[in-house]
């Protein structure tokens, strides 16, 4: 497809310590074989580079603002909130039997990076808008929370030389 893909997790495959969240289903050991096979077909494809590292903001901004580059961070929704608009990026369906629920996991697509608002550029694929901006602070503390074992996911073109 003329891409490159990598993945970046402080834990690759799944992480047992979340095994008693609300957000996994009851059925964490059977959804635990399907991840593990999957990653494991992953790696023996060598279709996407995968490497247990938590990326700093820094780097998270120079990926974000690398031409040729898709972003798909992994964040927990309720924690942010447009700051141009005002909207919230709670998703539909995060409230079990009336109950907010604490992690609701939801990827988005950070496209840049405006340094004049210190906030991320994103597009959220739940809402129509073409794009929210999301404090940087906010941003870290959604991406970084638990649940989301800081996965992010870089798509990119690949050169003439790969």
């Amino acid at each position: 497809f003329g891409v490159f893909v990598k993945m970046f997790s402080e834990s690759l495959g799944v992480n047992d310590e979340y095994e008693d969240f609300s957000y996994y289903s009851k059925e964490f050991s059977e959804d635990k074989k399907r991840v593990v096979q999957l990653f494991d077909r992953l790696k023996q494809s060598n279709k996407a580079q995968l490497e247990e590292k938590v990326l700093n903001d820094f780097e998270l901004i120079e990926l974000v603002q690398r031409e040729g580059s898709a972003v798909l961070v992994l964040v927990n929704c309720n924690l942010l909130s447009c700051s141009s608009c005002g909207s919230s990026l709670v998703a539909l369906g995060t409230r079990i039997l009336g109950k907010l629920m604490r992690y609701v996991g939801h990827y988005v697509l950070a496209t840049g990076f405006d340094t004049d608002l210190g906030a991320f550029v994103i597009m959220d694929p739940s809402k129509k808008d073409e794009r929210c901006f999301i404090d940087k602070k906010a941003f870290f503390e959604a991406r970084t929370s638990a649940g989301t074992d800081n996965d992010i996911v870089v798509v990119e073109k690949k050169t003439e030389n790969e």
